[in-house]
């Protein structure tokens, strides 16, 4: 079945599923009649081995919606379509991945733990990593305190705290590691204090 305009004056019954976000598209009795016609079918949809078996199972579950009402979608203020097969295909299918989300990776459930454990892993990580450079710098910094408090300090060791410093600083800035560079910065400070 195709998609069709419905009627100018049509309004969802009781045994229609309303196909949208939000509390009134939940709360419909059709929807809610949709849910326990899903959930009588979840565990032979659960058993079944075959694309063929859960094909026919989703198949099984338009038909007895279908003899009651249909899926439809509201398209304005005053206008409704049945959605057509393709569609409800779909959401009878997403519908039962969200029922058995621990057996599938693409339900609602699934997703939304995925993002979440994401977003744990880049806060524990940059915390972590903010933590480290914060340490790291407060080293180098008492590390140049301490040799241009000393008299002594050359600009050999000066030049390389501070060439240190603003290696650490780069990495974190950027996320690359330079400090395979810093020998050849160090190299060429020494060139230049041999030619002085």
């Amino acid at each position: 079945m195709e998609p069709v305009t419905l009627p100018f004056d049509f309004q969802p019954s009781q045994y229609h599923v309303i196909c949208g976000k939000g509390k009134k598209c939940y709360n419909h009795a059709g929807n809610k009649l949709f849910r326990e016609i899903v959930d009588s079918h979840i565990k032979n949809y659960s058993n079944a081995n075959t694309k063929l078996d859960k094909s026919i199972i989703v198949s099984e579950i338009i038909y007895e919606v279908r003899s009651r009402g249909g899926f439809v979608k509201q398209i304005s203020e005053e206008q409704w379509n049945d959605v057509g097969d393709e569609f409800a295909r779909e959401r009878v299918g997403q519908t039962i991945r969200d029922r058995l989300h621990n057996q599938y990776r693409s339900s609602t459930a699934a997703k939304q733990k995925r993002r979440q454990q994401a977003r744990e892993a880049v806060v524990g990580c940059n915390s972590r990593s903010k933590l480290q450079s914060q340490t790291d710098f407060t080293f180098q910094i008492n590390q140049l305190r301490v040799l241009t408090e000393e008299n002594s300090v050359c600009d050999k060791q000066l030049l390389d705290v501070l060439t240190q410093t603003n290696l650490s600083i780069l990495n974190e800035l950027t996320g690359h590691d330079t400090s395979t560079n810093n020998n050849n910065i160090i190299d060429d400070s020494e060139t230049f204090d041999d030619e002085a």
